[in-house]
């Protein structure tokens, strides 16, 4: 409930460390009111339902991440070039640092997260991968899965066995 008290009443007052904030919010806001203003058509694009029609980007499901038509947007905008490099401090699953790639514009990506950090270093490797080489990979794997002994993987996620009927479950083992 205490987090709850930032959110004031309507009709109260603030605290003086409130108004000290709005009053520095509106006095950074009129000092760079020349460079901001709104474009709502671009709210389609800071999620990652604009991914959904790309292959390469529907291989995670990292829903934090924003549209590559975004990247695209503002490569463009800002007229960046092969003599440019691109920061992206948050980089999540690597979108922006894919469309400096498309570019052939440097880039550096920092996050946190492991597996962020996974997926940004994976996602542009799936590139370099020739035509029809994944299919036949999982052909192979997919003859050598019914002579192979089952995985005890997930028999400790109790889960599994419920989630699963037993022939599948052992297929996917």
């Amino acid at each position: 409930m205490k987090q709850l008290g930032m959110f004031r009443e309507l009709g109260a007052p603030l605290s003086p460390l409130g108004m000290a904030h709005c009053a520095e919010r509106k006095r950074v806001e009129q000092r760079f009111a020349h460079l901001m203003r709104e474009e709502p058509g671009l709210g389609r694009l800071v999620s990652y339902a604009g991914n959904k029609n790309m292959p390469l980007l529907r291989l995670y499901r990292y829903k934090e991440a924003f549209a590559f038509e975004l990247v695209e947007e503002f490569i463009r905008r800002l007229e960046l070039s092969e003599a440019d490099y691109l920061l992206d401090p948050f980089c999540g699953m690597g979108t922006t640092l894919l469309g400096a790639l498309r570019h052939n514009i440097r880039s550096v990506g920092i996050d946190r997260l492991p597996i962020a950090q996974f997926v940004a270093r994976t996602l542009p490797l799936f590139l370099t991968i020739e035509p029809q080489a994944l299919r036949k990979t999982f052909e192979v794997l997919k003859g050598m899965r019914d002579g192979a002994e089952p995985a005890e993987i997930a028999m400790d996620v109790g889960i599994m066995r419920v989630a699963f009927q037993e022939d599948t479950l052992l297929a996917l083992r």
